[in-house]
């Protein structure tokens, strides 16, 4: 033996917690899902369904108008159309529903209908030729079941649905993609532990371990005020997201309290892993926050 120091081990870098990863990764699939059926629905389905429903009803509107009229009396395309539709569905709105005429009320829930799709303009509420489009429609309805007419919220929560899933899985996928590029260092032979940031703590420059939030995966470390840039911070650490860190910590709070590794050599409440179950098990136990 010469005397001189043995080099360090290897540097040892973290991963990803498979299990975290995999979670995290179907959490945020499932709300982009959720976004894109929201997206569907608003662009797609709903407004198939209100057009035809729309048309349903200017169907129901024309045989209303229809049967107030004399016999022999032609509907005129002045009297069935409304040339300005946003005026009109707004005065019939104000209208108490029981002094309504039938065509009244018959034209205002074609008019919601149009409404809801967002087409309230007078070329889709003008009618050329009124006995025409009543054929038409009536070849059209006989025999079908009308559609299940549209709300006025219907469209717009599909909006706030594909808002939100969209949201949700972005941030979810952001989440993983900022962990992903998070690496903790740990250099077994000194007892180092290098941080995300590249700044290094040693035994000398940590005065205590703190495991208040254990059972949510989370160490504490209460740095000396010596150290550079942590100095009289508390800094937290993701035992869950990261893997081994939890290993590397419980290895620097025993080497630096030897007490407390004979307490959880021993079984006590300070065990290693939180109830047994840390990350490298796999399981995945509460909610963990970022890393140090």
């Amino acid at each position: 033996m010469d005397g001189s120091p043995s080099p360090s081990p290897t540097m040892q870098t973290t991963t990803l917690n498979r299990s975290w990863l995999i979670k995290s990764g179907i959490i945020s699939a499932v709300f982009l899902g959720f976004g894109l059926w929201g997206l569907y629905d608003a662009l797609v389905v709903y407004p198939d369904r209100g057009v035809r429903s729309a048309d349903f009803l200017k169907y129901q509107y024309l045989q209303a108008v229809q049967t107030s009229l004399d016999s022999g009396v032609a509907m005129l395309p002045e009297s069935v159309s409304v040339p300005d539709p946003g005026a009109e569905l707004e005065r019939l709105s104000k209208l108490e529903p029981a002094s309504m005429r039938p065509r009244d009320a018959a034209k205002l829930r074609w008019l919601e209908a149009v409404s809801y799709v967002g087409d309230l303009r007078p070329e889709s509420t003008t009618i050329s030729d009124p006995r025409a489009a009543l054929e038409n429609l009536t070849q059209s309805w006989t025999g079908q079941s009308p559609p299940k007419p549209l709300t006025k919220w219907d469209i717009p929560v599909q909006w706030l649905i594909m808002a939100l899933g969209t949201a949700g899985g972005l941030y979810g996928a952001g989440l993983i993609l900022r962990v992903w590029r998070q690496r903790y260092r740990f250099d077994p032979g000194a007892k180092a532990l290098t941080l995300p940031d590249g700044s290094t703590l040693r035994l000398e420059d940590i005065e205590d371990f703190d495991r208040r939030k254990w059972d949510k995966f989370l160490m504490f470390v209460r740095v000396k005020p010596g150290h550079s840039p942590h100095g009289g911070k508390e800094l937290r650490l993701d035992l869950l997201r990261h893997v081994p860190l939890e290993s590397w910590v419980v290895e620097m709070e025993h080497t630096l309290f030897p007490d407390r590794k004979e307490a959880d050599d021993d079984g006590g409440e300070g065990e290693s892993t939180p109830g047994g179950v840390g990350p490298e098990s796999g399981k995945v136990v509460g909610d963990a926050g970022g890393g140090g």
